[in-house]
């Protein structure tokens, strides 16, 4: 009878959030769901890239001859970055919505059998400027860790810091964000913590691959395995698109 009453009154809470906080598509503003069915379809799933060409890869490994331009072992990303995409993690990134956070969580789950991560792994989220931080009261990068750990059950290390506040990278050239993010980053002392283990550094999209390139540079020393995780990835043709709305997403 006690089960049976508690899911009487989920079913009618849920009914009731539903009538006083109609939920609308975070994308094209259709009523009925957070995401409506023609915005999830758009949605491109992962395919294996090296994270510097951008061409394909088996398990997103980095092509040998790509190795002298980025540190990085692998990279793995859930969906390829698109108009949908870019709404998502915007609100993501500056509305602190739960309902977003909960909608990230989702998409994220069906698709974690897409690849294997690491079994002994560590998460390393991208960290914000402390005054960034102080700005926006969280930082999507370790609440997206926070869900992969969960799915994943791997540990999260705050090693990092970013040590020089950097301007938004939206409309500099890639050159320029190369510029804007070097010496931006700089290991604490739980960077300890991570010797000899796999590192992921986890971060909400990855256009350039400046600021993710940035990150791996403070663990290159230490000869360890580095791999790069993202909600999204863009491709040569979606890199060129990564603008608005509100100039979009500032991205990375």
């Amino acid at each position: 009878m006690r089960i049976s009453l508690n899911s009487t009154y989920t079913k009618l809470r849920t009914i009731l959030g539903d009538i006083l906080y109609p939920k609308y598509c975070v994308s094209c503003g259709k009523p009925g769901a957070m995401l409506c069915t023609d915005c999830k379809n758009s949605l491109s799933g992962y395919q294996s890239v090296c994270i510097y060409c951008r061409r394909g890869s088996i398990g997103g490994m980095t092509h040998p001859k790509c190795k002298t331009y980025t540190t990085f072992m692998s990279s793995y990303s859930y969906y390829v970055y698109n108009d949908v995409l870019k709404k998502i993690i915007y609100e993501f990134k500056y509305k602190h919505n739960r309902s977003i956070f909960k909608l990230v969580y989702n998409l994220i789950y069906e698709r974690q059998k897409l690849f294997r991560l690491p079994p002994s792994a560590i998460l390393v989220p991208v960290p914000l400027h402390p005054q960034k931080l102080k700005e926006r009261g969280y930082n999507q990068a370790n609440e997206l860790s926070k869900v992969i750990s969960q799915i994943y059950g791997l540990d999260i290390v705050d090693c990092l810091e970013r040590v020089k506040y950097t301007q938004t990278q939206t409309k500099m050239s890639v050159r320029k964000r190369k510029e804007n993010v070097n010496n931006a980053f700089s290991p604490k002392h739980e960077f300890r913590d991570t010797l000899h283990r796999d590192i992921i550094i986890v971060d909400d999209v990855i256009t350039s691959g400046s600021t993710i390139n940035e990150c791996a540079k403070c663990f290159s020393q230490a000869g360890q395995n580095i791999h790069a995780l993202s909600l999204a990835i863009a491709t040569h043709h979606t890199y060129s698109q990564t603008t608005s709305p509100e100039e979009t997403v500032q991205t990375k």
